[in-house]
């Protein structure tokens, strides 16, 4: 018999308190993806609206300098603004007391998994989440919530949670979210949620909103037949009057260069690449298939790659546009949209790179730190000229939850699980983008092609590009956004140093023809100027 000591002994996991610090701390990166978590949590709720306000604390000493500007005087937003309360509030289904039991206060619950569809008024709508810790990205962005919800048929509870107190306890049964029923006037005119998040972790200062405002904008795919779901942000500190509902520029919907299609369960692509220039020249349109095995088989491909029959990410649509975004090419569309020059490049940098979405709602990017997911910054730096940039692509990768099962984000929302099929997913977008920048590259001017000799002259001033990096320091962009630009004129000087080259070859052999006597009494016809 064998004794007690080498008997099996089993010691139970336990969970300390600090988990939720921890997990909304470390799995949402910053504060922008935090609220991004939160108002995707409305949109499974299948709230047709959503206000997020961020509301001054009145007795603080911050904000005044703002809150008594001129009113045609634009407000100083260095001043830091010290706010009470960050709030989110949503007419979709609401919960009930047995939800906030058994899946709200369950962390990593699967009740996302086991509903994975949300219906109301008729309507269905696929969720978004669906790992079950979305609510912990309140933790993040402060220490403690306030939560009114009520759905149908059942009376408003009011739910708070001290989010440092719970780290502070030494056993997680002690741990604990307050539910009492609302006796006030709800927030809400028959169901929904308001979310109210305070002592809040950010001075949340002026640049960081526009962060947070552009973010937003991109949450929704414009694949999307969504057309009931609506964001407002609303920060009265700095002097914003009314609050329209987020949306993109205008002139992201039409792109100078365009490639679209889908992509089939077995790796083939069909695809249209459209030329569309703002003025002057003439626009076209072709067709391109790719076949799987030449995708699969590029010399760049990886060996799990190429070790596969299907790439085994499922079929996906894509939308993906360029641009050109130099100092003439921005002053060409400010003029045509009727837009300031400034914001060009702004609103392209906040919607740049690939966008993923499944059934509509976000997946990656989420930061600014992930929004090169696809490496095509750091694949640009070998062949700058031809090859895009995140800075000049906004591109939309539409999937499905259903259909493409291998396609998993992160627990922190910031990039794709590594199996075979994701990256296939991304050789086959990267194969995408390359038939765009080869189409473009037939429609860009190219160093034989005709330029006048003015415009050549002009073509080697760095005036432009002199304007094009102080433009990019006060609109705040980053130094590679710099150092690309630098990139691009040094690319155009020498498409314009090639085309002076063949005209002073010209000229020259023009001049010894011209000193030659033995050509004197030749009749020559001199065509057109290369």
């Amino acid at each position: 018999m064998a004794s007690s000591s080498s008997a099996e002994q089993r010691i139970p996991f336990k969970i300390h308190p600090r988990v939720f610090a921890a997990l909304g701390a470390d799995l949402v990166t910053n504060d922008v993806v935090a609220i991004i978590e939160l108002v995707k949590n409305s949109y499974d709720a299948f709230a047709t609206t959503v206000d997020i306000r961020f509301e001054e604390n009145k007795s603080a000493g911050g904000g005044n300098k703002i809150a008594e500007a001129q009113p045609n005087e634009k407000p100083n937003t260095d001043d830091r603004i010290e706010y009470a309360y960050l709030e989110i509030l949503d007419n979709g289904t609401g919960m009930d007391r047995r939800i906030l039991e058994e899946a709200w206060c369950v962390v990593a619950t699967p009740y996302r998994q086991q509903h994975p569809y949300e219906s109301k008024d008729k309507k269905v709508r696929r969720v978004a989440g669906e790992k079950g810790l979305g609510r912990l990205s309140a933790a993040r962005l402060g220490s403690r919530l306030e939560m009114l919800t009520k759905a149908a048929g059942s009376p408003c509870w009011l739910v708070t949670v001290d989010w440092s107190g719970l780290a502070e306890k030494d056993d997680l049964e002690a741990c604990y979210a307050s539910c009492v029923r609302f006796t006030g006037t709800a927030p809400f005119n028959a169901t929904g949620t308001r979310i109210r998040i305070l002592d809040l972790s950010s001075e949340w200062q002026s640049d960081q909103i526009d962060d947070l405002r552009d973010n937003l904008a991109r949450l929704v795919s414009p694949f999307s037949k969504v057309d009931d779901f609506n964001i407002r942000l609303h920060v009265p500190a700095l002097g914003e009057q009314e609050s329209p509902d987020i949306l993109a520029p205008d002139f992201l919907s039409r792109p100078p260069y365009a490639i679209r299609g889908h992509v089939n369960p077995e790796g083939a692509v069909t695809a249209r690449y459209e030329f569309k220039p703002i003025v002057k020249a003439k626009p076209r349109s072709t067709q391109i298939v790719l076949a799987w095995p030449d995708v699969r088989d590029a010399s760049d491909a990886s060996l799990k790659v190429k070790s596969l029959k299907t790439p085994g990410c499922g079929p996906f649509e894509f939308d993906i546009r360029a641009w050109d975004i130099g100092a003439d090419d921005t002053q060409e569309i400010a003029e045509h949209f009727h837009i300031a020059k400034g914001n060009i490049r702004k609103a392209i940098r906040a919607h740049k790179g690939i966008s993923l979405y499944r059934d509509d709602i976000l997946v990656l990017p989420k930061s600014d730190d992930a929004r090169d997911w696809l490496g095509l910054d750091l694949r640009r730096v070998s062949r700058v000229g031809d090859r895009l940039s995140t800075s000049q692509i906004v591109g939309y990768v539409s999937v499905s939850a259903d259909k493409n099962k291998q396609i998993e984000d992160t627990s922190d929302r910031e990039d794709l699980a590594q199996n075979s099929a994701v990256l296939a997913f991304k050789k086959l977008l990267i194969a995408i983008i390359e038939q765009l920048e080869k189409q473009r590259d037939g429609d860009r001017l190219k160093p034989g092609d005709k330029i006048k000799l003015k415009d050549l002259l002009e073509g080697v001033s760095a005036d432009d590009l002199a304007e094009e990096v102080s433009s990019l320091a006060d609109e705040g962009a980053s130094v590679r956004e710099v150092a690309q630009r630098v990139q691009d004129f040094n690319a155009r000087l020498r498409i314009v140093r090639e085309a002076l080259k063949t005209r002073f070859v010209y000229y020259s052999r023009l001049a010894t023809i011209a000193r030659s006597p033995k050509c004197w009494s030749t009749r020559y016809v001199i065509g057109p100027l290369p």
